[in-house]
């Protein structure tokens, strides 16, 4: 009964604001301020990474976006769980939100990697005009913002995995519970 409450008139489960809501929002504003200040004179990137920063915070909308639209987070478990004979729901979301977590943490290391490797020369151009701080500060800001974009990518990634992997656990029960 309080989880017939919780939802909404549309089926989809209400969205309550969370510390990961305030994350995502946080994610934005620092990608926001870093491509904004691209077009200045206080850039944190070399100019040839702009368009790749671009992809990467578009992306980046998307994702969030999608993951605050509650898409894929099982909004219609009552009907499903009916169909398996039960009304309890306590299997599947935990393990969505762990295979949407560890995409997470998989997207933003291989965010922070790409980047990483493709600014390296922020850091050498910086050595080579004896500004080492600042060359290292715009490697950092490449690495932080392949972190970003790729933890948010990459919870959408999970997001669909998971959802995929309930899709077809739950039908493999229907089919178990059939025979």
């Amino acid at each position: 009964m309080a989880d017939e409450q919780a939802r909404t008139a549309g089926g989809q489960p209400a969205v309550r604001t969370t510390a990961g809501m305030w994350l995502l929002l946080g994610v934005l504003i620092i990608l926001t301020v870093i491509t904004a200040l691209q077009e200045t004179r206080y850039a944190m990137l070399a100019r040839t990474h702009t368009v790749a920063l671009w992809v990467s915070v578009g992306t980046a909308v998307a994702a969030v976006l999608l993951l605050r639209s509650g898409l894929g987070t099982g909004g219609n478990w009552v009907e499903a769980q009916a169909r398996l004979g039960t009304i309890a729901n306590s299997y599947y979301p935990p393990r969505r939100e762990a295979i949407t977590e560890g995409g997470a943490l998989l997207g933003g290391v291989f965010g922070a990697l790409w980047w990483g490797l493709s600014s390296w020369g922020l850091l050498l151009q910086g050595m080579r005009h004896h500004a080492a701080n600042r060359g290292f500060f715009d490697f950092e800001i490449s690495a932080i913002v392949g972190a970003l974009s790729g933890a948010v990518d990459g919870a959408v990634i999970g997001l669909l995995a998971g959802w995929l992997w309930e899709r077809h656990h739950r039908r493999r029960r229907q089919s178990a519970r059939a025979s």
